[in-house]
C-alpha cells in the first residue's frame, strides 16, 4: 500500500475502499453490491488504508471459505435427495417453516405439490446434482416437453421454484436458475374436444385398480368424473 493511497479510494476484489472524515480522524468504509443489486456500505473501523485493506481481504477469505464449504457440502446432493419427502405434511421441514410463520396451508395443495414432484420432477432431474439444474434445462424438458396444459406446466414450475429457493436459504445451492423462469401464458390456449367413449373408459376405468393407478389421490378421479358425467362444460365446472 502506498502512502500516495491513504487518502485515495481504492478496490479489494469486490469491494470499494474509501475514507470518510469522521469529526478529527478519518474512518475507513467499503462498499459493494449484494444479489439483488443493492448497494451496501459498511465501515471497517479502521483509521488507515493498510489497516482497512487487511479487513477488506480478510472478509475476502471469508467469503472464498464458505462458497467452498457449500460447494463441498452439496456436490453429491442430488435432487431426489434433497426432494425426498419434500412436501410431507408431518416430516417436511418446508412445512413445518410454513407454519412457523403463520402461513396456512392446505393438505390438499401440499399433497399435489409432492404428486408434482414423484409424477414428473423426480423422471427427469432425480440422480441430478441439485446445483447443476438449469434454467434452459427446465424449460426444454419440463415447459416445452410435457404434453400438459399451460396451467399444470405452471403449477410445476411454480412447484420447482418453491424446491430451489428452500434450497438456496439452506446454503445448498449459490443461485437459483430457476427463479428467472417466467409462467406459460394461459389465456391464448386451443380448446380441447370432446373426450370420445373410449378415451373415457381409459381415464376412468372401472377397475378399482387402474383407476387409482391414473388417480393416486382418488378423491380427483371422483370429482373429475361426476363433473365429465352429466356433460357439464368448462365454464360451468367451479
Amino acid at each position: 500500500m502506498s502512502k500516495s493511497l491513504e487518502s485515495q479510494n481504492f478496490r479489494v476484489g469486490r469491494y470499494s475502499v474509501y475514507p470518510r472524515s469522521c469529526g478529527k480522524k478519518t474512518v475507513w468504509y467499503y462498499s459493494y453490491y449484494d444479489e439483488t443489486g443493492k448497494r451496501i456500505r459498511e465501515s471497517t473501523r479502521k483509521t488507515n488504508a493498510i489497516a482497512a485493506e487487511e479487513y477488506v481481504t480478510n472478509l475476502l477469505l471469508k467469503e472464498y471459505e464458505e462458497k467452498k464449504r457449500r460447494r463441498e457440502c452439496s456436490r453429491a446432493l442430488t435432487f431426489g435427495e434433497f426432494t425426498k419427502d419434500f412436501f410431507c405434511w408431518g416430516e417436511s421441514e418446508w412445512v413445518r417453516r410454513q407454519h412457523a410463520r403463520g402461513k396456512k396451508l392446505k393438505k390438499v395443495s401440499v399433497k399435489l405439490r409432492q404428486a408434482h414432484i414423484d409424477n414428473y420432477l423426480l423422471p427427469i432431474f432425480c440422480d441430478d446434482p441439485l446445483d447443476a439444474i438449469t434454467a434452459i434445462r427446465f424449460e426444454n424438458e419440463v415447459l416445452f416437453k410435457l404434453p400438459l396444459s399451460n396451467s399444470t406446466l405452471n403449477g410445476i414450475l411454480y412447484t420447482m421454484k418453491i424446491i430451489m429457493r428452500h434450497a438456496k436459504r439452506l446454503g445448498k445451492i449459490e443461485k437459483n436458475p430457476i427463479e428467472e423462469i417466467e409462467p406459460l401464458s394461459t389465456k391464448d390456449y386451443k380448446r380441447r374436444d370432446i373426450l370420445t367413449e373410449e378415451e373415457l373408459n381409459l381415464a376412468f376405468p372401472e377397475d378399482k385398480e387402474k383407476f387409482i393407478e391414473i388417480w393416486p389421490y382418488p378423491l380427483y378421479g371422483v370429482m373429475y368424473a361426476t363433473i365429465v358425467s352429466p356433460g357439464m362444460r368448462s365454464g360451468e365446472q367451479f
